[in-house]
Order: structure tokens, then C-alpha cells, then sequence
């Protein structure tokens, strides 16, 4: 909670959410808490493209390489657990 403090006292519009968050969730309407909720995240997510865009372009030089990921998802005591294996370069990822 304290992260999420500490960007929304950067960022307006979460702070604006977030009053109408404590607001709603007081008289109850959990539809607009849900709403609201939804909203920060999408800010939160924006926020965090542009940071991490500035970052890259920051640098000069960046090169994109393909990659997958291999996974394996288990259920262990009904928990599910992914097991990370691996990144592999390859020269497509369409899947053919």
C-alpha cells in the first residue's frame, strides 16, 4: 500500500481515484469501487509503459530480439505453481 501511496501522491488522477474509492466503498456501491479500481490500474499501467519507454529511449541503443518462454503450470495441494524453464531465441514466433 505504501508504493501505491507513494504514486498516487506523484500522479493526480490517482489521487482523485482514490478519494472516490474510500468514497464509494463507504456507502457501498461496489460497482463504482470496481470501476474506480479498474481506472487506477489502467493509470498505473500507462505510467509504466511511458517510464519504461523513456528508460529504453534514454539508453540510444536497444536491439529486440525473439524469444519464448517455456513454462510448465503445476497443481500442487490444489495450489497452482509455473515452473519458469527457460528463454530460447528463436526465428519465429508464429507458431508454425
Amino acid at each position: 500500500m505504501q508504493h501505491t501511496t507513494l504514486q498516487s501522491a506523484e500522479c493526480s488522477e490517482l489521487q482523485v481515484a482514490f478519494s472516490t474509492i474510500r468514497r464509494c466503498y463507504r456507502t457501498l456501491h461496489l460497482d463504482a469501487v470496481k470501476k474506480e479500481l479498474n481506472e487506477i490500474l489502467q493509470i498505473m499501467a500507462h505510467n509504466f509503459l511511458r517510464s519504461t519507454a523513456s528508460d529504453i529511449y534514454a539508453c540510444g541503443e536497444f536491439s529486440l530480439i525473439e524469444q519464448v518462454s517455456i513454462n510448465i503450470r503445476i497443481v500442487k495441494d490444489l495450489e497452482p505453481e509455473e515452473l519458469f524453464l527457460g528463454l530460447y531465441s528463436t526465428s519465429s514466433t508464429a507458431g508454425e
